[in-house]
């Protein structure tokens, strides 16, 4: 058989086999696995790159055909569980406040010890520095220990004087405590609007470098407080209208005759100012409109209200000068002020209007000042308002008076200007004419239901009402000017105080 017809037959031999039997003759040949192997690149001392091929180690292999494992789903929280998680953060949280507060504190305390260390520090430093000016302390002499133990009995003696005594045993302030002031008047209010200022914010009130007083910013029209010194507006008002003002009351002793010069000597002498002299303060009791002065007073039985007197109605009761014009227009009377008037008294003229009460003297007004002034005019809102609690008889004004309290004058006795009575039946009011300081006194009171005192002293214009029930007594004048204040009496009754 020829080549040429064995491929013949093959050919037919194969298209004459089955479908079924033609696989096992020619079986499915397997895909070649291609194999990446693990090739490292290393560089050899001459610096050629040489590649290195490493078969893959059975933990690799194992590696990679462990079955990987599916994450169980987390339970779901019963609520008994819930409540416990939820208790379990709000303790973790409250514990982390409280240590926190006590983390703030711990700080505080620290801040302040440093500060305090800071400051005993600064105390040691200039006691030391002292101590190297100051010469070394000597031995007290004899007189020098005897001044010392009369100091001693004086505070003492002073101390026992306050106000904090029962009625029966208490007799008062000394004279040389003329700023003592155990309360019975609400002092935190406002100079201007008169409400209380003792709830509010620091920084929305400011206090007058002359005269000590509160007023709120926003009833200045201020929306902060000025860097520089601040006076208030009634202590400018003073100094435009009395600074320029003397307040002196001379006795014409000798006249030179045929000349015009006449030498005056005072006769209540005003003390001279020199480099030891202090500084004078004005300090004020605080003074409110009557609206809310008026509830104060239904209290406790006196009040004080504010701009009653003008700087004019002032000036004329105390310098003049008024003249009472008749209806042919002649001059009948003359009202040289009450100066001028003490002037004439103790200088030999007969004066009948001068009372003098223990170096203390009323002067009675006239009725033509009195009317000129509007004086009942000023008084009115109040007189009104006071009558509502006076019943009958009607109450009306029985004296009117100037009271002149020169420099270096005693305190008065205790006292009061009416009988004791339940009722509301004699008011006082008193109304500073000029400004005075902290020394020149004022009026002291003591008030039995509140067994409590206080010493006010006004300011020129304002008015201090009290009931005349009520103990009472003017203070010394020991300060650098005399004290003039307005004086009248608003009672259901005959005044038996009325000057002759």
């Amino acid at each position: 058989m020829t080549p040429s017809s064995r491929l013949v037959f093959s050919i037919a031999s194969a298209k004459s086999i089955p479908k079924e039997l033609r696989q096992f003759n020619n079986p499915p040949k397997k895909k070649p696995v291609l194999s990446i192997p693990n090739t490292n690149t290393m560089k050899t001392a001459s610096g050629r790159n040489v590649t290195s091929t490493a078969k893959p180690s059975s933990k690799a292999i194992k590696a990679t055909k462990a079955p990987v494992k599916a994450t169980p789903k987390a339970k779901p929280l019963s609520a008994a569980a819930k409540a416990k998680a939820k208790e379990k953060a709000a303790a973790a949280k409250a514990k982390g406040k409280e240590n926190a507060k006590k983390a703030k504190e711990k700080e505080k305390a620290k801040a302040k010890a440093k500060r305090l260390k800071e400051k005993e520090k600064e105390k040691a430093a200039k006691a030391k520095e002292k101590a190297k000016k100051e010469p070394v302390s000597r031995k007290w002499t004899e007189d020098q220990k005897k001044a010392a133990a009369l100091q001693r009995q004086s505070r003492s003696e002073g101390a026992k004087d306050r106000m904090y005594r029962s009625v029966e045993d208490w007799e008062g302030n000394s004279d040389t405590d003329g700023s003592v002031d155990s309360g019975a008047m609400e002092e935190d209010v406002c100079f201007e609007c008169g409400k209380l200022t003792t709830n509010d914010d620091p920084l929305a009130i400011i206090m007058c470098d002359i005269c000590a007083s509160e007023i709120h910013l926003a009833c200045l029209g201020l929306e902060m407080i000025p860097r520089k010194g601040y006076s208030c507006p009634r202590c400018k008002e003073d100094e435009y209208a009395f600074g320029d003002l003397k307040y002196d009351v001379y006795k014409p002793d000798r006249y030179n005759l045929g000349s015009r010069n006449i030498t005056r000597e005072s006769n209540f002498p005003i003390p001279k100012k020199n480099k030891n002299t202090p500084n004078v303060e004005y300090v004020y009791s605080p003074s409110r409109p009557l609206e809310e002065a008026w509830k104060e007073c239904v209290e406790k039985g006196f009040m004080s209200v504010s701009r009653v007197f003008d700087a004019q109605t002032m000036i004329k009761l105390t310098h003049g000068a008024l003249t009472n014009v008749t209806k042919s227009g002649r001059s009948a009377e003359k009202w040289e002020g009450a100066l001028q008037e003490i002037e004439s008294s103790i200088g030999g003229n007969i004066v009948t209007n001068i009372i003098d009460r223990n170096g203390r003297f009323d002067m009675r007004l006239p009725d033509f000042v009195i009317e000129q002034l509007g004086i009942k005019e000023k008084l009115q809102p109040i007189l009104e308002t006071l009558a509502t609690i006076m019943g009958n008889p009607k109450p009306v004004i029985r004296t009117q008076n100037v009271v002149f309290v020169p420099v270096g004058s005693h305190a008065q006795e205790w006292h009061i200007d009416d009988q004791p009575s339940k009722m509301h039946r004699y008011f006082t009011i008193l109304i500073h004419l000029n400004p005075v300081d902290e020394m020149c006194g004022g009026t002291e009171l003591y008030h039995k239901q509140m067994k409590k005192g206080d010493m006010v002293r006004n300011r020129p214009g304002d008015a201090f009402i009290f009931n005349g029930s009520m103990l009472h007594r003017g203070q010394a004048n020991e300060g650098q000017t005399h004290r003039l204040f307005y004086y009248a009496s608003f009672a259901c009754r005959a005044d038996a105080n009325i000057a002759v």
